[in-house]
């Protein structure tokens, strides 16, 4: 992936905020403390697994950003807000492809 360890960083760090503000009052049981719950584990299976830190950080920050059963069924609206967050952000091609 073409960018900086520390560019990486400040991208997990941005999309966390983003995340954090439009889910901080979330009432359906998918608020930030339950993204944040499963970022925290998802970081440390990745790790025990060898896997790549910043898709296993950004692909658990972005599971639930547009949840299929609050848009209609559409199961591929959550894939699209999230590339359209990664790329709004800066993220690199081959990362917002990874998550």
């Amino acid at each position: 992936m073409n960018i900086s360890a520390e560019n990486l960083s400040s991208l997990v760090d941005r999309v966390a905020d983003h995340v954090r503000a439009r889910f901080a009052a979330e009432g359906s049981g998918h608020d930030w403390h339950h993204i944040h719950r499963v970022w925290m584990l998802a970081r440390q299976i990745g790790e025990a697994e060898g896997a790549e830190p910043q898709v296993t950080a950004l692909g658990a920050l972005l599971h639930d950003i547009a949840d299929w059963k609050f848009h209609g069924g559409d199961d591929t609206i959550g894939p699209r807000e999230a590339e359209r967050l990664l790329v709004r952000e800066g993220a690199p091609h081959d990362l917002v492809a990874a998550v």
